[in-house]
């Protein structure tokens, strides 16, 4: 018989985990930068799928973060190791703007490795959306470093040693139409050919129906991708042709060409950089006695463009000064001739100032994979590449 007195069983409590909605986790997700987004992706194989595999997801992350403050990365590349020549690219490098310019760098990515003499044709690293182009005389690789991933391009006709062509210029940027990303090349005598990555002819490149116009146009700076259009500056061996920018639309794949602010001359024009800072297409030019100040003009409208002169940086630095990116708290990055980086800062009334400036050669890079830290003196490393770098998820 069971005792009336005993005490009632103690009652059993089911811990359960709470309900969120799918769509209140999408929306923090999308909050969150891609540093943040890598890691999480392991909590679940839904939160892997929807960060990995929603192309809209993906596509509104970048939305939301194309404008978020970009760090800056580095490429050296190696000439010398001991008595052999090695040409190439040895990695990526992420510079954050909180960090002091002495400590070291983390290797990003490994760089595809292009061997000698390729490096002596290796064109700038071009850049948009979290995606990177590496492109030499006759290779050219398209990666997303932070996931990863890397596209070697087929070369084509025009690239082919048979051809007469030759190779002047890249160019990477998103198709505003179909929000697709197109490689460009333009070869001398001007034919330009596209390949649009990730679409079913993406082993083909197509020559534009549109003819370009007789330019030859710049190396360095690579072109420069600012709304929907890629931007390349003419180049002074058409000192008989006009002066300007050349403008190829990425959705129509035709040409036109920007003119220069007033009163420009060919001495402005070769000392002057093309940048995208901001969602702002910025001029600069040496201006004054020994280079020490630089105008900076600004363009928002590409269908009407206008220039308009904004800022004047001042510097006691003796070399033409090329901005690279606006980092965060308004500090502008600069760099120079000499592998050199000078960061500058906006003061109201006063123009813009040189603050810091550091030689790339000088920094310790830290190479996660074999984790010693590396460096490159000017004895290994000729030249570094420094662009902008906003991480994405864009899927290549």
């Amino acid at each position: 018989m069971e005792d009336e007195t005993a005490a009632p069983a103690a009652k059993i409590r089911i811990k359960t985990n709470p309900y969120i909605p799918h769509e209140v986790v999408t929306e923090i997700l999308l909050r969150l930068p891609v540093t943040s987004l890598l890691r999480f992706r392991r909590v679940s194989k839904a939160w892997n799928a929807t960060i990995c595999n929603d192309p809209s997801f993906q596509c509104t992350h970048l939305r939301r973060h194309r404008t978020d403050d970009p760090c800056l990365l580095i490429a050296p590349r190696i000439h010398a190791i001991g008595k052999n020549f090695n040409g190439s690219l040895s990695g990526l490098y992420q510079w954050e703007e909180d960090h002091a310019y002495s400590t070291a760098t983390a290797l990003l990515y490994p760089m595809p490795v292009p061997p000698f003499p390729e490096f002596l044709e290796a064109h700038d690293l071009v850049h948009c959306d979290g995606l990177v182009l590496v492109g030499t005389r006759s290779a050219a690789w398209v990666l997303n470093p932070v996931m990863r991933r890397v596209v070697e391009l087929p070369w084509g006709r025009l690239g082919d040693s048979t051809s007469f062509s030759y190779l002047e210029a890249f160019g990477l940027g998103r198709d505003p139409h179909s929000d697709a990303y197109k490689v460009v090349r333009f070869f001398t005598p001007p034919r330009v050919e596209v390949l649009t990555i990730g679409s079913s002819d993406d082993r083909c490149w197509h020559e534009t129906v549109s003819q370009p116009p007789w330019f030859h146009v710049k190396r360095r700076p690579a072109a420069i991708c600012f709304k929907g259009s890629l931007i390349w500056t003419v180049d002074q061996k058409d000192r008989n042709g006009q002066l300007g920018f050349l403008r190829f639309r990425l959705d129509e794949e035709t040409f036109s060409l920007i003119p220069p602010p007033p009163c420009w001359s060919w001495d402005d024009h070769e000392a002057s950089t093309l940048s995208e800072l901001r969602e702002v297409l910025c001029l600069t030019t040496s201006v004054g006695l020994m280079n020490r100040s630089l105008d900076m003009w600004i363009c928002t409208d590409l269908d009407l463009p206008q220039w308009e002169k904004c800022y004047n940086i001042l510097s006691d630095w003796t070399q033409p000064l090329h901005p690279v990116a606006m980092l965060g708290n308004g500090v502008l990055v600069c760099r120079s001739s000499g592998n050199y980086l000078h960061r500058c800062t906006f003061q109201p009334g006063k123009g813009v100032t040189v603050n810091h400036t550091i030689c790339m050669n000088d920094l310790r890079y830290d190479n996660v994979d074999e984790g010693p830290l590396v460096e490159y003196p000017s004895r290994t490393a000729t030249y570094f590449d420094a662009i902008p770098y906003v991480p994405s998820f864009v899927f290549i």
